[in-house]
C-alpha cells in the first residue's frame, strides 16, 4: 500500500482511565501510501480506519488518529509513550499498514510511510503502561507456522499486553475490505469477544484473508481461555502477565475467509 503523508487531524480528548462507557480509550495509526512508492497503496485504508473510529468512539474514548509518518518511534521502546502519541497511552490500539516478518534477527514489523522505515517486534514492549488489546490489519504480522512465534513476538508481549489479532499470512485491501474496522469495533460492543469479533468482520469482508488472535498465559488452560473469551467490557479484569510469568504462547488461525 502506498500512503499519503499529509498529516491527520489530530483528535485528542484526554488520556482518560475509563471512558463515560467504561470501557477505556482508544487509538489508530494509519497509512496509506508510502514514500518513494517503497510499498504498495490500498486506497481503501482511510476508509477502514475512519469506519472503524466512527463505531469505536460509540463505546471508548478516542485518544487520537495519526498518520505513520516517521512513527516507528511511537511503537518500540524505550516509547515516546508517555506523549499524546504513544501507542501504550490507550486501552486498544488499530494500527492498519503494511506487515510482513524479517530475519537477522527475527522479528514482525510495521512498515511506516517514510522509505524503509519499519516498527520492529524486537524494539517493542507492550502493555507497560496501558496498551490491552493491539489489532493490526497488516499481513503476516503473528505469523505462527515456522516455530519461530515466541522468538518473534517475546518482546513485545514481555510489557503485559493482553490480546492481539491480526493476521499470519496475508490480509488483503480493496473495497471488500473498508468495512473490516466498523464490523470489529461493532461485535465486540454487541458483546462478542475480541476472538470472534476479528474472525467475523475479515469473514464478512469476503476477501480471502487470513487472520489470526493471540494471548499468553502462565500454562496453556490460562493461555487458550484468555484468547476465547476476552471481550470489551472484561479486559481489564484478566491480570497482565508480564515478563517471566509469560510461560505460554497461543492461538487461533482462518484461512481465506
Amino acid at each position: 500500500m502506498k500512503w499519503n503523508k499529509k498529516a491527520l487531524v489530530v483528535i485528542f480528548m484526554g488520556l482518560l482511565s475509563l471512558s463515560l462507557f467504561g470501557f477505556g480509550n482508544f487509538g489508530a495509526y494509519c497509512q496509506q501510501d508510502y514514500e518513494n512508492n517503497w510499498v504498495s497503496t490500498d486506497t481503501h485504508t482511510w476508509h477502514r480506519c475512519s469506519y472503524f473510529n466512527t463505531e469505536m468512539k460509540k463505546s471508548m474514548t478516542q485518544a487520537y488518529y495519526y498518520n505513520m509518518v516517521k512513527a516507528a518511534r511511537f511503537f518500540e521502546t524505550p516509547l515516546s509513550s508517555q506523549s499524546s502519541c504513544g501507542v501504550d497511552t490507550v486501552d486498544l490500539l488499530w494500527a492498519d499498514t503494511h506487515g510482513g516478518t524479517w530475519p537477522n534477527p527475527i522479528r514482525s514489523v510495521l512498515a511506516m510511510w517514510d522509505n524503509w522505515l519499519v516498527a520492529s517486534t524486537h524494539n517493542m514492549r507492550l502493555g507497560v503502561s496501558r496498551l490491552s488489546i493491539f489489532a493490526t490489519y497488516a499481513c503476516e504480522v503473528l505469523k505462527n507456522n515456522d516455530g519461530n512465534f515466541g522468538a518473534r513476538l517475546r518482546l513485545t508481549w514481555r510489557g503485559g499486553l493482553r490480546i492481539w489479532v491480526g493476521s499470519h499470512n496475508y490480509l488483503y485491501g480493496g473495497s471488500k475490505t473498508q468495512y473490516v474496522g466498523e464490523d470489529f469495533a461493532r461485535f465486540m460492543r454487541a458483546g462478542s469477544t475480541v476472538k470472534m469479533a476479528w474472525r467475523d468482520a475479515l469473514a464478512r469482508a469476503s476477501a480471502k484473508n487470513d487472520a489470526a488472535v493471540a494471548a499468553t498465559g502462565r500454562n496453556a488452560d490460562e493461555c487458550h481461555y484468555r484468547k476465547d473469551t476476552m471481550k470489551l467490557n472484561n479486559y481489564s479484569t484478566y491480570i497482565r502477565l508480564v515478563d517471566n510469568s509469560i510461560s505460554y504462547f497461543c492461538w487461533t488461525t482462518w484461512d481465506k475467509l
